[in-house]
């Protein structure tokens, strides 16, 4: 249960408590090969679940050996020593670095990295090429009047060349003294050839007459960092601050609870991979992804391989707090990268976006930010070439649209009684080996990426075929100011034209990344259409999402239109391009949209905060029985509107994460 996660419910306000369990221990005890997955379901159980899922679940754990167990939530606690059987689980993945890693604490550290199954081990297992920890209780930084060897005296015991050393002491120093004591701390580790030192200052609870006892001590270790240029200072005492915080995590203003050594290893952990790995993307440095000879899974759990015949990629990409304000761009390596944008996103923001791109001759995708930023991708699907319906004439791409400039629209923002129309047919633009084409007379739909800037109030974006009524939907939701861009695909219609309405002015950039048709297309576009809105209770419960229970829509059999028409979605259908959206939410959180069958996987579709309305298009995996399946991280209104269906030709996988920076996943940025 991660406090941060949202396990503080109405109704369990009482069982707030984190603890870290070890995957290995656990696939052991029920004979899973290796743990795949972890989730909560409602209790199988009528008795059971009486008592409510917010009190009563069961765990679900899946393994490499093809077993899966669900396990009575008050069966599973006993048999852990949890505190409640009302809790949430979430999968930490193992994550791998070259790196060398070693650690100095006192006490504090020895309660969370004493032994080879403590938190803080559990955690990081696997994670560095090696690993070099000693705490004690008592120690000092440099006085040999304290218990066991001194930090200065324990560097000089560490391996030569480390690449990451985290200092945890300080609680058991002077404050007269420890402005020297640090400097003697990173004289031995400079003397044992330390690429980088990361010191974690102290929690600022305790006082005495005099006032703070550990402030001063914190604010010398800040301003060590100024002297020592491999310092960097690890604010645990920021972390840890809230009244909530301080109030369950400690013992006695330093000491932690069993919670607060959880809580404590999770927070450490975070810190020291955003430090140890140089995955994060810088200007000018790109990631170079490889596609082609990947081996993904379908949603019915068969092993497949994305061919040589591949010719564009839908992946889901998610900018991680950036620096500053970002534009993330998607192309073929081999063709020059264009001034078009993927995902926009302000400062310390998390934003995600649907992308179809172009893949290379050589099997590539690439990534840039024009600022520093983690990036998570997670590969949906391909679109295969050598398919009888592919269709798909994927493009390097090509900004058809910027009403600021005036560029294919007139230079003027778009409004709710101003429609922007698009011609798309004749526009020209490249494939990824540079070669000219065109989108031909006949074209069924296109693939674009749409961009909402300088919006002068909260509204939303909706793009349709021209010919037909617009409908009640959306296909991005923005807020004033705040640039925000969606990938959709959308219906042409029979004048080779598409149209977008604002529902309050606001400037608009599409850029175009390719088209179906006119022959054997493998999207069958529909005129935008709700087929999901909990607020009211549409194709769904009226209430909101919960954790516990995502929200399951039929998509083979529903009926939907086309041109004016009812159609009923194919039987072969592999995939829904769908447009979801957040709102209503209390709390941050995220979606995952997947094909409902087996676990759901460890990726997002769509990012959300409280409070704000958040939209992105989906390429959803259609399952066997015809489904798409949506979780929430938290409770939210759900509103889903589908903008057509795929058949042969594309192929739907299980969403696999093939990049996130964080923790050094996936190619580096070269």
């Amino acid at each position: 249960v991660d406090d941060a996660a949202g396990d503080s419910t109405e109704k369990n306000p009482n069982h707030k408590w984190t603890r870290i369990l070890d995957a290995d221990t656990l696939a052991a005890r029920y004979g899973l090969g290796k743990l795949t997955g972890a989730s909560m379901v409602e209790a199988a159980s009528s008795v059971n679940r009486k008592f409510d899922g917010v009190w009563f679940n069961d765990i679900v754990l899946t393994g490499s050996s093809g077993k899966r167990v669900q396990i009575p939530a008050w069966t599973f606690r006993g048999s852990q020593g949890l505190k409640s059987p009302g809790f949430t689980v979430r999968v930490i993945r193992e994550n791998t670095t070259s790196k060398s890693f070693g650690m100095i604490g006192d006490s504090v550290g020895e309660s969370i990295a004493a032994g080879g199954t403590s938190e803080f081990n559990r955690l990081i297992d696997g994670t560095f090429a090696s690993a070099t920890i000693s705490t004690r209780v008592g120690r000092c930084t440099t006085r040999v009047s304290c218990l066991g060897t001194s930090g200065v005296e324990q560097a000089a015991l560490l391996p030569t060349g480390l690449d990451l050393v985290v200092v945890e002491l300080g609680y058991n120093d002077i404050a007269s003294t420890f402005a020297s004591d640090i400097d003697a701390m990173m004289n031995a580790l400079t003397a044992r050839g330390v690429a980088r030192v990361a010191w974690v200052n102290m929690a600022d609870i305790r006082t005495t007459s005099k006032g703070s006892t550990y402030g001063p001590m914190n604010a010398q270790l800040s301003a060590a960092e100024s002297r020592w240029s491999t310092l960097m200072v690890l604010d645990w005492n920021a972390a840890s601050a809230s009244g909530e915080a301080r109030a369950r995590w400690f013992a006695d203003g330093v000491h932690l609870t069993t919670t607060g050594q959880a809580e404590f290893a999770l927070w450490l952990r975070g810190e020291i991979l955003s430090t140890a790995p140089s995955h994060y993307l810088v200007p000018p440095k790109q990631i170079r992804i490889p596609i082609v000879g990947q081996q993904l899974t379908t949603p019915a759990g068969a092993s497949v391989t994305v061919p040589p015949s591949a010719s564009a990629v839908a992946v889901n990409v998610t900018s991680v707090r950036a620096a500053q304000r970002s534009v993330v761009t998607v192309w073929p390596c081999e063709s020059p990268r264009r001034e078009t944008s993927n995902l926009n996103a302000l400062g310390g923001d998390v934003v995600a976006n649907n992308v179809v791109v172009a893949i290379d001759s050589a099997g590539e995708i690439c990534l840039r930010s024009n600022t520093g930023t983690n990036l998570i991708v997670d590969v949906i699907g391909w679109f295969d070439d050598s398919a009888p319906n592919s269709g798909l004439q994927s493009v390097s791409p090509e900004r058809i649209v910027d009403s600021r400039i005036g560029l294919g629209s007139p230079r003027r923002k778009v409004g709710p009684d101003s429609p922007l129309v698009i011609d798309v047919v004749g526009l020209t633009a490249s494939h990824p080996d540079g070669s000219a084409t065109r989108v031909p007379v006949g074209v069924s739909s296109v693939v674009i990426n749409l961009t909402a800037v300088n919006a002068v109030g909260t509204g939303f974006l909706t793009v349709w075929p021209c010919a037909v009524d617009r409908a009640a939907t959306s296909s991005l939701n923005y807020q004033p100011g705040t640039p925000i861009a969606n990938g959709i695909v959308a219906a042409v219609d029979d004048n080779g034209q598409v149209c977008v309405h604002s529902m309050v002015d606001s400037d608009v950039v599409v850029d175009l990344q390719g088209w179906f048709g006119p022959t054997d297309p493998a999207f069958f576009a529909s005129d935008p259409y709700r087929i999901v809105d909990t607020r009211i209770g549409r194709g769904a419960t009226r209430q909101k999402v919960q954790p516990n229970a995502p929200l399951k829509v039929p998509i083979s059999g529903a009926t939907v239109p086309v041109s004016g028409k009812n159609v009923v979605v194919p039987t072969n259908a592999v995939a829904a391009v769908v447009n979801v959206v957040a709102t209503e939410q209390t709390s941050s959180g995220f979606f995952t949209v997947w094909g409902c069958e087996g676990e759901r996987p460890n990726t997002s579709n769509l990012n959300y905060v409280a409070g704000k309305n958040v939209a992105n298009g989906v390429i959803a995996p259609v399952g066997p029985d015809g489904s798409i399946c949506v979780y929430t991280h938290s409770a939210s209104h759900m509103v889903v509107d589908i903008a057509g269906w795929l058949v042969d030709g594309y192929v739907a996988v299980t969403p696999e994460r093939f990049v996130d920076t964080r923790y050094a996943i996936g190619p580096a940025p070269t």
